[in-house]
């Protein structure tokens, strides 16, 4: 069978209900569709059209819409297939020996394809086990595996995600443009036969130059210097080496020399909310190769069998990872935590059960305190220190120290920034209404702890 499909066939019992229900039809949907995928194929086979042709044009009719897909026959797709075929040959695929195939990403939506992420861990949650993810924690990612509702939905998430796809085939054809590399056809998603628990769908794989083959991992950024100068140079984020790596594993396959990955900056191009495309300029692109690193792999593999077996599978919570915004963004996004209330009662919680974490952050509190007034000292330190050179400056914004011989050894500026604020007094006065509109109030709590004063006892 040309069309593959090794999810599970009964989606196991741990995940949250909420989701069970979903995943299980979703999976019911992609056996159903792979299974008529094939016995077209078959048919179209007998008559002359290779395997790798019906892919590429049935894909074609797919992405017309999913549902009109469903909803035909096999002699209705092969007509159409029939149609489309206009005695182009495409590329053969390579088939791996260390990898199942999960199933072909070129024949489920996007919205299938988020909740099929939910039976394994991918390239992109690797980072989070190695605790170089910038954006996520495994107690985060442990909510997501098992599929609890998000109660604040990020708002940022889909426009990345329609960048991202929209870059994806540039990144690509422009590095396969320098370099030379032919682009194979793969669409499929992975599981390690060694690791059950992981998968990969790379973005390509390439057959470079040399003739050796590669993966090939697409990326896009906004352009802003925060961002674009971690890829300076040769340089790599760390949460992208780790999905590299990743995919590198999974594959397990000696033809794969490495894995390239490419970034383009671009600005996003936003209207009404609704992601419209992407601005690059196509003189500045970064790609570095990745090689393969065993030991690295083996101990990033080990995480990741850990993390599914020991948390999603049993169902046990991971620790928080002690990284204040990102444990609040997760408790944000998953906990329904009640918002301060100046009506409620206060509450009495056990000291020796929280002994242990009270004293920590007790001693915490009073080294930022300390910290935050060094802080000040130095500050009124060093305003003192600039006063005596602002007299010597005057009006001038810029001025050049030299030694004895005229050298310049020191260069000492006071430039002007402009800023543009708004009087929100003023407004008010002139136009109470927009006042009103513009206004964003906002509410936050302030946390405090001390130790309790103890009443002698007369």
């Amino acid at each position: 069978m040309y069309f593959e499909c090794n999810l599970p066939k009964k989606v196991p019992t741990f995940y949250e209900p909420g989701l069970y229900g979903r995943l299980q039809s979703c999976v019911d949907k992609v056996y159903a569709r792979t299974s008529f995928l094939n016995e077209a194929c078959d048919k179209m086979e007998k008559m002359g059209v290779r395997p790798a042709t019906f892919h590429a044009l049935a894909k074609k009719v797919f992405d017309n819409g999913a549902e009109h897909f469903d909803g035909l026959t096999v002699a209705e797709l092969i007509t159409l297939v029939n149609l489309l075929n206009t005695g182009v040959e495409y590329p053969d695929r390579i088939e791996w020996p260390n990898v199942d195939v999960l199933f072909d990403t070129a024949f489920v939506t996007i919205p299938e394809w988020e909740m099929l992420r939910h039976v394994g861990i991918g390239g992109s949650d690797s980072s989070v086990l190695m605790g170089v993810s910038p954006y996520q924690t495994e107690e985060g990612l442990w909510y997501e595996k098992l599929g609890y509702p998000e109660l604040v939905p990020d708002d940022d998430r889909q426009a990345i995600f329609d960048r991202g796809h929209f870059m994806e085939d540039k990144v690509i054809e422009a590095f396969c443009h320098m370099t030379g590399a032919e682009r194979i056809p793969e669409t499929r998603m992975f599981r390690s036969r060694k690791h059950p628990c992981a998968t990969a769908n790379p973005d390509s794989v390439l057959r470079m130059p040399s003739s050796k083959l590669a993966l090939f991992e697409a990326k896009s950024a906004m352009d802003v210097y925060s961002k674009v100068s971690e890829w300076f140079g040769s340089n790599v984020p760390p949460n992208y080496t780790s999905q590299t790596h990743h995919y590198i594993a999974v594959f397990d396959d000696e033809r794969i020399d490495g894995c390239y990955i490419g970034m383009i900056p671009c600005k996003d191009m936003v209207i009404g909310g609704v992601y419209c495309g992407s601005d690059f300029d196509s003189d500045r692109y970064y790609h570095s190769f990745i090689a393969p690193d065993p030991i690295y792999e083996d101990e990033l593999m080990a995480e990741e069998e850990y993390f599914w077996e020991h948390h999603v599978v049993a169902g046990v919570k991971p620790q928080r990872s002690m990284n204040a915004e990102l444990d609040k963004k997760v408790a944000e996004t998953y906990t329904a935590t009640p918002k301060s209330d100046p009506d409620a009662a206060p509450v009495e919680l056990s000291y020796d059960r929280h002994k242990e974490t009270l004293e920590q952050l007790m001693k915490v509190e009073e080294e930022v305190s300390r910290a935050n007034k060094q802080l000040e000292d130095l500050k009124n330190f060093r305003d003192g220190l600039r006063i005596e050179f602002l007299g010597l400056i005057g009006a001038a914004q810029e001025a050049t120290f030299t030694d004895a011989d005229g050298a310049p050894k020191i260069i000492v500026k006071n430039t002007l920034v402009k800023k543009v604020g708004i009087d929100s007094k003023l407004l008010k006065q002139i136009d109470a209404e927009l006042y009103e509109k513009c206004a964003k109030p906002s509410v936050e709590t302030r946390f405090s702890i001390k130790a309790a004063k103890v009443k002698a006892k007369t």
